[in-house]
Parts: structure tokens; C-alpha cells; sequence
């Protein structure tokens, strides 16, 4: 399991920054760190089960929630409309 951990852990830190640094970004770029923040967000579930850290995994709900809306905004609703 500890190989995981350490997956789990580079994939946090790999998408993670990369979710914001392009949230920081010009308005082209931006919208990517909406998807790539919901990609890391698996591995942040992991995390927070694997070490039972319960806040960790209520804060990851909200993370999610708040990417999708993110995503929902920037990459599906000017597609609906």
C-alpha cells in the first residue's frame, strides 16, 4: 500500500499545483485549472481514506463541488448555451 501512497501523493502535488497555477493564468489558460484540479481530486479522496483523515475528506467534497462548478462554467455551459 505504501507504493500507492506515494502515487497518490505525486498525483496530488503534480495536478494540484498545476490546478493553480493555471487558475492564475491568462483567461485562456484558466479553464484548464478547473479540470486538471478535478483530476487531482482522486487522489486527495485516497489520501484522506487511506490515513483516515475525515476532514481531509469532507474538505475534497467541497474541492470537488467547487472544481465542477468550475468546469461546468468554463468548458460545459458555453457549450449548452
Amino acid at each position: 500500500m505504501e507504493a500507492l501512497d506515494f502515487i497518490a501523493q505525486a498525483w496530488m502535488v503534480i495536478f494540484g499545483c498545476a490546478a493553480i497555477w493555471l487558475l492564475g493564468r491568462r483567461e485562456e489558460w484558466r479553464r484548464w485549472g478547473y479540470l486538471t484540479g478535478l483530476v487531482s481530486q482522486p487522489a486527495w479522496f485516497f489520501s484522506g481514506f487511506y490515513h483516515r483523515q475525515w476532514g481531509l475528506v469532507v474538505i475534497s467534497c467541497w474541492y470537488t463541488y467547487s472544481w465542477v462548478q468550475g468546469v461546468w462554467n468554463f468548458w460545459l455551459r458555453s457549450k449548452v448555451s
